[in-house]
């Protein structure tokens, strides 16, 4: 499970040109992203970290991007990282529990968030 407070910006493709979209919860709520992995992380086990499970892009964010983050509400996060959970229950899960795209906002943003020296809240302004 990944947890953040914001998704990261996507990029949309217009020819050669790039647009970057800053993607957030509505209610600026936390975000939990189903992923699959397994701790303690270990290169020479082949273990080396976690993929974030993607769904179909939904309604306006098609538009940004065909592939999502499946994010998950707290309580089926908590059940997903679960040793108990079966590979069924997961899928249930992952049906049941995602949020949908009206539950999130999203506008352009300049490039400068395209640049891990760029921080701070100027990054995602929208333009």
């Amino acid at each position: 499970m990944c947890c953040v407070n914001w998704l990261n910006s996507q990029w949309k493709r217009d020819g050669k040109a790039k647009q970057s979209y800053f993607i957030h919860h509505r209610d600026n709520k936390t975000l939990f992203f189903a992923a699959i992995g397994r701790a303690p992380f270990d290169k020479e086990a082949g273990r080396e970290g976690f993929v974030i499970v993607t769904a179909a892009g939904d309604k306006g964010l098609v538009g940004i991007h065909d592939r999502m983050p499946l994010v998950l509400n707290a309580t089926a996060a908590l059940e997903w990282v679960s040793s108990e959970t079966s590979a069924d229950r997961a899928t249930e899960l992952m049906h049941e529990s995602a949020l949908p795209c009206e539950d999130f906002d999203w506008y352009p943003v300049s490039e400068k968030i395209g640049n891990v020296r760029n921080q701070g809240k100027g990054v995602i302004e929208k333009i």
